[in-house]
């Protein structure tokens, strides 16, 4: 009978083996705009490492907002999609949405600053405690306070029972109704999310090698003569009546004193006030400041 009870709990438990190192790394919560699903990401973000994002879908406007630990900060749907409004890349995504309302795919992380994620198809306070519960690890004393906060059963949000030890279930009167517990319950709810990896950097291969260039003149081996040693000695100097007359020089007039003066055209360029073509007003990105994990 026990054996049969345990089988459960490794079949769930192998489904987040993968993610049980994500838990000491920064986990990216992605929610809607709804008050107990935001409340609910709160509370975890106090005991876990955890980047905030809230999303609002409003016909074709997608309002983001990212929680600085203090306050909500509005991030730009450019800055997400390049990773460019947090100081620590998060290792891992959670997506979710309602079962009537999908996230835009727009949220789905790059895999450039992002490698992996899944998809949590559910806003019912229950199924979110369960399985952000199961993917975080939550120990019993961390089950049991979201039991009270939030007023479910531990039979509804933890069924298979992680990291209760056998006086926990006793303590809870758990331990003779293990077995009519679904330890599967809600797996249908969390999906894979499909973030795919940038491509390989692909190096530059050179098929054929440069062939070398012929000089355009080739120099002479001889060296050349001077021009001046060619010269004649006893050729006829021109007589200075054979002399080629220059013609006078023609006299400049100054301007009056009263002319008006020539405007110089370089200094006439003058750049149109107040615009500078070299200013670029950036937008500084949203600081995240990540809670320390308790």
């Amino acid at each position: 009978m026990l054996k049969k009870s345990i089988l459960p709990v490794l079949v769930l438990l192998s489904t987040f083996a993968f993610q049980a190192q994500a838990k000491k790394e920064i986990t990216m919560l992605v929610v809607p705009r709804d008050a107990k699903a935001i409340q609910i990401a709160r509370d975890i973000s106090h005991r876990y490492p955890v980047l905030l994002v809230s999303y609002l879908q409003e016909k074709d406007l997608l309002k983001l907002h990212a929680w600085n630990g203090e306050s909500w900060i509005e991030i730009s749907t450019e800055d997400y999609v390049n990773g460019a409004f947090f100081e620590n890349q998060p290792g891992h995504a959670i997506l979710i949405e309602s079962a009537n309302a999908p996230a835009p795919e727009l949220l789905i992380p790059d895999g450039i600053w992002c490698d992996s994620g899944n998809r949590l198809v559910s806003t019912e306070p229950h199924v979110m405690i369960h399985l952000l519960g199961t993917y975080f690890d939550f120990p019993y004393l961390t089950w049991k306070k979201f039991s009270r906060r939030y007023g479910e059963p531990i039979a509804r949000i933890n069924p298979a029972l992680i990291n209760m030890y056998l006086w926990n279930t006793y303590g809870e009167d758990l331990w003779d109704k293990r077995d009519a517990l679904d330890a599967e319950a809600d797996m249908d709810k969390w999906l894979f999310l499909d973030i795919t990896p940038p491509p390989p950097v692909e190096p530059v291969v050179i098929e054929e090698e440069p062939v070398a260039v012929e000089p355009a003149e080739i120099p002479a081996t001889e060296p050349v003569e001077s021009a001046i040693e060619e010269v004649v000695a006893d050729e006829p100097v021109l007589a200075a009546k054979d002399a080629i007359e220059l013609p006078e020089p023609v006299a400049v007039e100054t301007p009056a004193a009263d002319a008006e003066p020539v405007v110089d055209i370089i200094n006439a360029l003058e750049p149109a006030a107040g615009i500078d073509p070299f200013s670029a007003k950036e937008i500084p990105a949203a600081e995240i400041v990540l809670p320390e994990a308790k």
